[in-house]
């Protein structure tokens, strides 16, 4: 008996879209219409999260914020929107020697001077301090 080699299988992704519209009301209601035209996409769920930076500000083909070594005061900045708002990060820390570590975190404290930040582990419910250099990658949920 042969098996059918087209067994349809069903795959998870989670991505960031960045809406315009009047309203968000009017942007939810697009992203939702484009959702439902293709017959594929057996099931959505859709979270409304703060924009925390201006269209102005991110770079346009990656759709982050536009932030460079040399734009200190922008990055200063953006992690103080990210402090204020206590929006959940997960930060990619590169502590030396090959160990890299993945931290879901709050923004505790941000001092711009030392460049150390501290964090709040919401998994570990520990306290952590680090050095801004040590950072690889952040992603705001």
């Amino acid at each position: 008996m042969q098996e059918n080699q087209s067994v349809r299988k069903q795959f998870r992704f989670h991505i960031d879209v960045v809406m315009e519209g009047v309203s968000e009301e009017e942007a939810l209601s697009k992203l939702q219409r484009i959702l439902q035209q293709e017959p594929d996409a057996a099931e959505s769920r859709i979270t409304s999260v703060p924009l925390l930076w201006q269209s102005g500000d991110r770079d346009k083909e990656e759709g982050i914020p536009a932030v460079s070594a040399g734009d200190t005061p922008h990055l200063t900045q953006l992690i103080e929107r990210l402090r204020e708002s206590n929006v959940l990060v997960t930060l990619t820390v590169n502590k030396g020697r090959g160990i890299r570590m993945n931290l879901p975190c709050r923004i505790l404290n941000f001092d711009a001077a030392s460049g150390n930040l501290s964090v709040y582990h919401v998994d570990e419910k520990q306290v952590y301090l680090l050095r801004l250099n040590e950072i690889d990658d952040f992603i705001v949920h």
